[in-house]
């Protein structure tokens, strides 16, 4: 399905986050499963319209178009599945979350345009509050976050994988 909404679970040392893309809602619970916080941020849906759904096809297209050794017939099932599969009501909030060893939360924003390539994350601090949104460098994956760095993963410019580490400024 395009822009399918999904419930990122992630693993925290009080407990578990649950994060709705489709309403930009993080639940916080303990070790039993009890709701400690839950941080909200106004961010209403966005209709999924025939432009955006037009906009990711074309850009998953043209992903797949780039993935060294994929077999021409495999190419052409992906492409026809994305062309021909029904779409939400809405585009996600954002895509995915990391939750940073400071207690902050990272979670990258969602453009049907730039599919597979994010580029900026809006950043929550352990207390719940908006920071703003971080650029990210273009073609780089956010994997991790500590109190004083970020580590994300890139391309070589001859396709091998490369991390890199970085100072947060606050």
């Amino acid at each position: 399905m395009i822009f399918a909404h999904f419930t990122p679970v992630l693993a925290t040392r009080r407990g578990f986050t649950t994060a709705d893309d489709s309403s930009w809602n993080i639940r916080e619970y303990d070790v039993h499963g009890r709701l400690e916080r839950s941080i909200r941020r106004a961010a209403p849906p966005t209709p999924a319209t025939s432009n955006a759904i037009a906009a990711y096809r074309k850009a998953f297209e043209s992903a797949i178009s780039k993935q060294p050794g994929l077999p021409p017939q495999a190419r052409s099932e992906l492409v026809a599945q994305v062309r021909d599969a029904p779409s939400a009501e809405t585009i996600p909030v954002f895509d995915d979350v990391i939750h940073g060893s400071d207690g902050s939360y990272w979670l990258s924003r969602y453009d049907p345009t730039q599919a597979f390539d994010f580029e900026s994350h809006s950043v929550i601090d352990s207390t719940g509050r908006y920071l703003g949104d971080i650029p990210m460098p273009k073609g780089e994956h956010l994997v991790a976050v500590t109190r004083a760095e970020i580590y994300t993963v890139g391309t070589t410019p001859t396709g091998g994988p490369v991390l890199s580490r970085r100072p947060i400024v606050r």
